[in-house]
């Protein structure tokens, strides 16, 4: 960890467009995800039920729940499609050279 709670996760060459991992920040299990070149970082547990979100389809900046099919917002982190209803935690990322950041802080 670094300072404010920015966790090392992974190489920016580790993950392509339109795809999704599971990773961990600490004690946080997270999916990391790259659009279009950017990374973003929701909780990897979807809401609905205990599914890993790291094993679903991301499309057109979203992903879905391989369990029932609850669909979010990558971004956001907005419950899109149902069953899902309660928005899943998104985390802030950073880019330093080839390493991918997450921060996680208590909720």
């Amino acid at each position: 960890m670094s300072n404010d709670g920015w966790f090392d996760v992974a190489a920016t060459d580790d993950l392509d467009d339109d795809d999704v991992m599971k990773v961990t920040a600490g004690e946080a299990i997270l999916a990391l995800y790259r659009i279009d070149g950017q990374f973003y970082a929701t909780a990897d547990r979807c809401t609905h039920e205990k599914a890993s979100l790291s094993d679903g389809w991301v499309q057109d900046g979203t992903i879905e729940c391989p369990r029932h099919q609850g669909v979010f917002d990558i971004v956001s982190g907005k419950a899109l499609v149902t069953p899902a209803s309660v928005a899943v935690r998104t985390f802030p990322t950073r880019v330093e050279g080839e390493r991918v950041y997450i921060q996680v802080r208590e909720a």
